[in-house]
């Protein structure tokens, strides 16, 4: 179901107005929108069938194309223009989800309108070749996809920890080099973070 083609008028709180920009592969983080809108807009734009609930996926058409992101909340919030929702009654939309961040993207980009600005139409998207194994087996392996999706998060923030205890030691490297702490010339030959 794709949005509704209408700029609304903005707010500075209201209801979540998910954008393009604010879709990420996974699951949806409502506190990355930017933009919303009051109780009129959001009817309108949430009606007829267009209101993503839990268990739906909502999908980035242009700009960032091609990424698509699980609705894991009943928090209620709407879709900006070039999002559309995605749905089935018989498949499993976790295994989907992770389908169209992975395997559909190679497809996808071929299929893309425009050599200055990606975009994807509905009928397109509806073209896409996706693998549907029985359904059983799209929850185990939408199961094992979260492992590995927890796993790759817990080495990133991993990662980014050391990153900051370099940029830590760095600087303070620099600042006993700057007050005197530490002698640069007689530094040559050994461990330049010994005793910092």
């Amino acid at each position: 179901m794709d949005c509704k083609h209408r700029t609304p008028h903005y707010e500075t709180s209201g209801y979540p107005v998910i954008s393009p920009g604010d879709i990420s592969p996974g699951r949806l983080d409502l506190s990355t929108a930017h933009r919303f809108v009051g109780e009129v807009d959001f009817s309108d734009l949430a009606g007829a069938n267009r209101r993503p609930r839990r268990g739906d996926i909502v999908y980035s058409r242009n700009a960032s194309v091609g990424i698509s992101a699980y609705v894991d909340t009943e928090d209620p919030f709407t879709m900006g223009q070039d999002v559309c929702r995605i749905t089935s009654a018989s498949q499993d939309q976790l295994f989907l989800n992770y389908v169209l961040n992975s395997v559909a993207l190679a497809e996808l980009n071929s299929l893309q309108v425009g050599s200055t600005f990606s975009r994807v139409n509905i009928a397109t998207l509806l073209e896409l070749s996706i693998p549907c194994p029985p359904p059983a087996e799209q929850k185990e392996i939408a199961r094992k996809m979260d492992a590995v999706s927890a796993w790759g998060s817990q080495i990133d923030q991993k990662l980014n920890r050391q990153l900051e205890l370099l940029a830590e030691r760095r600087q303070a490297l620099i600042t006993a080099a700057v007050t005197g702490q530490f002698d640069v010339s007689t530094a040559s030959g050994r461990n330049v973070t010994d005793g910092v």
